[in-house]
């Protein structure tokens, strides 16, 4: 651990001999080298518990079109039992490196590019946020529907998933011969993992009322799920 004006840190034994305040609710401590990554330490709890969590420091947008400097909490470092994502160490670098080079990119104006897995993270998140109003219900719902329709195509920009695209998933998920993946067969060789849903009006819609598709009208789009940019970057499921 190395020590200059504040102390820093660097793997997994520097975090757990990172102090806990004792006279305000917590403290960041920046990584030693990496731009922008921190870890909170909280106060120790009456139960002698004290939560750490990873977190990055970015220009984050403002609903006003300037920006403010912010932290983002990006993950616990362990399971504290309450439902909060936790993230490796690995994932925590990943996770900050990515916020901060987005910060950069819309500050100079440029957009930032979504995959569906990007998209599906940010409503997760939305979901299982303490202040959310969506029942436990709804949140399941909605992530098993991912799950099975969506996750495959994680790695997909959204802007590359154009109207055709998604005529053909609908067609196709009516069908029955939607492919989701592979998975060994009786002989040991991959077979297709398909996916079918012969009613798909209906089933679930997550959208803010200023929600804006792009590109196309949305009675052209799938009836079941669509990734598609708005302006809270979540994943629009109709």
């Amino acid at each position: 651990m190395a020590k200059t004006d504040k102390l820093t840190w660097r793997t997994m034994v520097d975090i757990q001999g990172l102090p806990a305040p004792t006279t305000k609710p917590s403290e960041d401590y920046p990584h030693v080298s990496q731009q922008g990554l921190f870890l909170r330490v909280g106060k120790q709890r009456l139960d002698g518990v004290v939560r750490r969590s990873y977190v990055a420091r970015i220009d984050a947008l403002q609903p006003d079109g300037t920006f403010k400097n912010a932290k983002v909490t990006l993950g616990l470092v362990e399971d504290y039992g309450t439902g909060d994502k936790v993230l490796t160490l690995r994932q925590a670098e990943d996770a900050a490196r990515k916020a901060v080079e987005d910060s950069k990119r819309l500050r100079a104006g440029d957009s930032v590019r979504m995959t569906v897995g990007d998209a599906f993270a940010k409503m997760k998140e939305s979901l299982e946020s303490p202040t959310t109003t969506d029942s436990p219900d709804y949140r399941h719902k909605l992530i098993d529907l991912y799950e099975r329709f969506l996750s495959h195509l994680a790695s997909r920009h959204l802007d590359d998933l154009k109207e055709g695209f998604w005529i053909d998933y609908l067609a196709r998920l009516r069908a029955g011969k939607l492919q989701v993946g592979t998975e060994p067969g009786e002989d040991g060789k991959p077979t297709p993992v398909l996916r079918k849903a012969g009613s798909v009006m209906g089933l679930v819609q997550h959208r803010d009322d200023a929600t804006q598709v792009e590109g196309t009208a949305e009675a052209n789009r799938p009836a079941l799920v669509v990734a598609a940019h708005d302006a809270s970057h979540r994943l629009l499921v109709l």
